[in-house]
């Protein structure tokens, strides 16, 4: 079932009342909301005509979108982006981290991103929406989007657990295998076929 057109969705999430939201890649579009169930997508979130955004997320209030912006050019321009959450209604906008993207909440009460390719969290009061404490690096050497390097290639559960890619040497993409570990680190390699993902 085709849910819109769209050029490319730069990152994309469901939210609980049915709805997907996404970014545009280029400059200046913003966050689009589109059922579903089909439709046309509607501008949620107006971008200045300089900025990039990625990864929207709807957090547990409805209102508030948690989502990377970056303003300026480089191949380490995701690393100084900022971490962002703005209201749909009001459109007030807070600046959560200023130097890290695809900053992702949790419902452990915390706030994921990326830097490099170190992910690192940070305590998040969602109810004052505020980060209440210093960031932490989690977890080391995950690969981070061939081209536009906002995206970390990670996903997590919302019972904790977490699925990532491993980046090569010097931080360059390899043939990808992927394997289960457990929180002790022991590795079962799962049965694909090693490629580029």
């Amino acid at each position: 079932m085709t849910v819109c057109e769209c050029e490319f969705p730069f990152g994309a999430t469901w939210t609980a009342d049915d709805h997907v939201l996404f970014a545009s890649p280029q400059k200046g579009k913003g966050v689009f909301r589109v059922s579903a169930n089909g439709g046309m997508p509607e501008p949620v979130i107006p971008a200045k005509p300089d900025e990039v955004m990625y990864g929207p997320q709807l957090l547990p209030d409805g209102d508030h979108v948690l989502y990377s912006v970056s303003a300026v050019e480089g191949m380490d321009r995701w690393d100084k982006a900022k971490i962002i959450v703005e209201s749909l209604k009001f459109h007030e906008r807070k600046v959560l981290i200023d130097g890290g993207a695809d900053g992702r909440y949790l419902p452990t009460g915390q706030i994921m991103y990326a830097v490099g390719t170190t992910e690192f969290v940070v305590p998040f009061d969602a109810a004052k929406l505020a980060v209440t404490g210093s960031p932490v690096p989690t977890i080391e050497n995950v690969q981070r989007a061939v081209i536009t390097e906002s995206a970390a290639q990670i996903a997590v559960a919302n019972n904790g657990s977490m699925i990532y890619l491993v980046t090569g040497p010097g931080g360059l993409q390899q043939g990808t295998k992927l394997a289960w570990v457990d929180r002790a680190g022991k590795q079962k390699q799962l049965a694909f076929t090693a490629g580029l993902l």
